[in-house]
C-alpha cells in the first residue's frame, strides 16, 4: 500500500464544508487480491480491537463491509471510520467521512473530518498502522518505523495529545457560525 497524496482541506472545500484530511491510498495488484476473501474477517477483527480498547465508532459510522463492494472501497471504508472512531474517542465533535475511486483508476481518495490537523495526521497514521498490523496482506510501513510499541500504547500517547486539542464547544460553534 502507498499514499500517493495527503491533503488538508479547509472547509468549505471540494468534499465538504468541513474540515478534511484527504488521501490517495493505492493497494496494489497482489495486496487487493489477497484481501479480497478477507476483508470482512479484517473488519471484525478491527472492531474487536477498538472495542477491546474502549473505541465505539460514531453512530453511522461502523466500518462496514457490503456484499460485492469492491475491495478498494472497504479498506476505505475501514479506514476513514477507524480514523473518526479514534478522534471521537479522544472527545473531538467529527462525524463526516468518504471515498471515491481516482479518476485514473489507480487508488482510492479517502477523506474524513478533522478538527486539528496534527491530530487528524495522527489519527490517520494510526489507523493505517492497525489496519496494516491485523492484516498481513497490507504492505505498508509508516513513516516512523522505528516504534514497535503496541496498539494500546501509542492509542493512549494519541489520546494525551488529541484530547488537548479538543476544542471548546462555544469556540467550535464560532468557527462552524463563520
Amino acid at each position: 500500500m502507498e499514499i500517493r497524496e495527503k491533503l488538508l482541506l479547509t472547509g468549505p472545500n471540494r468534499r465538504s464544508d468541513n474540515t478534511l484530511l484527504e488521501q490517495q491510498l493505492v493497494l496494489g495488484p497482489q495486496e487487493l487480491e489477497a484481501l479480497a476473501p478477507r476483508v470482512d474477517a479484517l473488519r471484525r477483527r478491527l472492531l474487536a480491537m477498538l472495542q477491546s480498547q474502549g473505541i465505539t465508532p460514531p453512530a453511522g459510522q461502523t466500518p462496514a463491509c457490503r456484499e460485492g463492494i469492491e475491495v478498494g472501497a472497504a479498506f476505505a471504508s475501514l479506514f476513514t471510520a477507524t480514523a473518526l472512531a479514534l478522534q471521537t474517542a479522544a472527545g473531538h465533535r467529527v462525524a463526516e467521512q468518504g471515498f471515491v475511486r481516482d479518476s485514473a483508476g489507480n487508488g482510492i481518495w479517502a477523506w474524513f473530518e478533522y478538527e486539528d490537523d496534527e491530530v487528524g495526521r495522527r489519527a490517520s497514521g494510526l489507523a493505517l498502522q492497525l489496519i496494516s498490523e491485523l492484516e498481513p496482506a497490507l504492505d505498508w510501513q509508516p513513516e516512523a518505523a522505528d516504534d514497535l510499541s503496541g496498539f494500546s500504547r501509542r492509542y493512549e500517547e494519541f489520546l494525551a495529545f488529541a484530547r488537548a486539542r479538543v476544542l471548546p464547544r462555544d469556540v467550535d460553534a464560532l468557527v462552524r457560525a463563520c
